[in-house]
């Protein structure tokens, strides 16, 4: 009989309401589901408020000492879960309705990764959410149809099942131990591995939502990590650039001269994009043009 282990990793998070949920779902399976909720490095605070969550025997909670980051603590989550198969979700994600586990278990077996997508509320719940809630839900809430056109590309790390053994052979990359982009380059790792990916509608509703500022510095943050694959693997992978919209425009300008001039112009115009973004009617335009312009002003060699 197919079992799962559902791995959940997280920071500052107590993620009560999700576990509860998902645990009354996993009684109703007929198939061996436990649930594992990993913290990395959490102050004392929170990894207080963890040890006194209600679980049951479908539920572990276990502690690192110190923050590794969101692609060791992964990592640990594989190495730490004994199903057959492994279903990661983020900590401040919502389960929809009472058939989320049932779905994924119905795609089993398979020898690859099942995505199940990202939704967000239907109007952001604090105003200073707004940038990354216009974001995620334009960009990001994408209906599995959608997904499966670009299927790698289209990878998050917030909501996917995969076998345990392809998770063993094909780690996450440990060097990025800042926010950002480990998903992208774990979707292309699957690509260049012809690992099947499968997108289904099967999404968690992302409850969390950072505010403006913070959510700015995740995405500059971020932007390193990606000139730092970018730059790590343009001998052994020169596809990956070619992969990601964002260096391909960066390479695109460095080519015809355009990188420092766009460099500059960021440095002139960053006080009205971070005006706009910061504020009440943020831009996805805007913000686009801000990942370019910081890229090629801080990042792009």
């Amino acid at each position: 009989m197919i079992s799962l282990s559902i791995c959940i990793p997280v920071y500052r998070q107590v993620p009560t309401d999700l576990v509860q949920a998902l645990e009354v779902q996993a009684y109703r399976c007929i198939s061996p589901v436990d649930i594992i909720v990993m913290d990395d490095g959490s102050p004392e605070a929170f990894q207080s408020k963890l040890r006194q969550m209600r679980i049951t025997d479908k539920t572990s909670v276990c502690f690192l000492s110190e923050n590794v980051g969101r692609a060791r603590i992964r990592n640990q989550l594989t190495a730490r879960a004994s199903g057959e198969y492994l279903l990661f979700l983020d900590g401040d994600s919502g389960v929809p309705d009472e058939d989320f586990l049932q779905r994924y278990l119905d795609c089993l077996p398979w020898n690859g990764v099942v995505c199940g997508g990202r939704i967000y509320p239907e109007a952001p719940l604090q105003p200073e959410w707004k940038l990354h809630w216009t974001y995620g839900r334009y960009l990001e809430s994408r209906p599995a149809e959608f997904r499966n056109k670009q299927g790698y590309r289209s990878f998050m790390t917030n909501n996917f099942l995969i076998s345990r053994e392809i998770a063993l052979e094909f780690p996450f990359n440990e060097a990025l131990t800042t926010y950002g982009h480990e998903d992208t380059w774990f979707g292309y790792e699957l690509s260049e591995r012809a690992v099947p990916i499968m997108h289904i509608d099967n999404p968690v509703v992302h409850l969390e939502l950072d505010p403006a500022a913070v959510f700015l510095e995740k995405t500059r943050d971020g932007l390193h990590n990606l000139g730092y694959l970018q730059e790590t693997f343009a001998q052994s992978h020169p596809g990956f650039a070619r992969s990601v919209t964002l260096l391909r425009t960066v390479n695109r300008f460095h080519k015809r001269g355009f990188c420092g001039w766009t460099g500059w112009w960021f440095w002139i115009t960053k006080p009205w994009l971070e005006q706009n973004l910061l504020g009440r009617n943020p831009r996805l335009f805007a913000f686009q043009i801000y990942k370019l312009g910081y890229f090629c002003a801080f990042v792009a060699p």
